[in-house]
């Protein structure tokens, strides 16, 4: 079994952003990452966070109620990088396959 390509972790979380907003994002980028809603004028980055939690089976080590923090972009952009990252080599399964140790 072959790791799923990052293209493939892609789509699913663009999957959970769509869930999120209601609609399919047009990229991975910060304004569909942070699920900005224009009519409430609210940001959902928290929910896109839980969302790759379940879909990815993991559990993100900080704090989901942080409002104003300077360095939000690279949270949400961590926990993506995240999910790439886990489901790709990381897979214990594949790693198993090939020989390599857990």
């Amino acid at each position: 079994m072959t790791p799923p390509t990052r293209g493939e972790v892609e789509a699913r979380v663009k999957k959970v952003i769509g869930e999120v907003m209601h609609r399919p994002p047009f990229s991975i980028r910060v304004i569909d990452v942070f699920a900005y809603d224009y009519s409430t004028r609210l940001f959902h980055y928290g929910k896109v966070v839980e969302g790759l939690e379940k879909e990815f089976n993991f559990k993100y080590p900080f704090s989901k109620n942080i409002d104003d923090n300077d360095n939000v972009i690279q949270y949400v952009f961590n926990a993506i990088e995240l999910c790439i990252y886990e489901s790709t080599i990381q897979d214990p399964d594949w790693r198993r396959e090939h020989g390599l140790k857990d």
